[in-house]
């Protein structure tokens, strides 16, 4: 799987420690969300496909927050309504 390589080279996170949180996140995942529009060019990448159908995603579904890594998505700050944050961003929100 190219994301767990990704987070132990990143990360420097264990194969247990990527293991126990793509287990919570399964966990809490009630299901697999499939596009139903289509959206390109709206990423600095043209080259990946990938920021937009995750853009896509988050305006179908209406969701509150993408919380990302990625650059490309990260400058754009917001899209229809989704803020888009890091994950320090993200934490800091519960942070009291």
């Amino acid at each position: 799987m190219k994301q767990k390589k990704h987070l132990r080279n990143k990360f420097s996170f264990t194969s247990t420690d990527i293991d126990f949180f793509v287990s919570i996140l399964l966990e809490s995942a009630d299901r697999k969300y499939n596009p139903k529009g289509k959206l390109s060019g709206v990423c600095r990448d043209p080259n990946d496909a990938d920021d937009d159908i995750i853009l896509l995603c988050a305006a179908e579904t209406k969701s509150e927050f993408l919380v990302t890594g990625d650059n490309d998505l990260l400058i754009l700050k917001k899209y229809q309504g989704t803020k888009i944050i890091s994950p320090r961003e993200f934490e800091l929100l519960f942070n009291d």
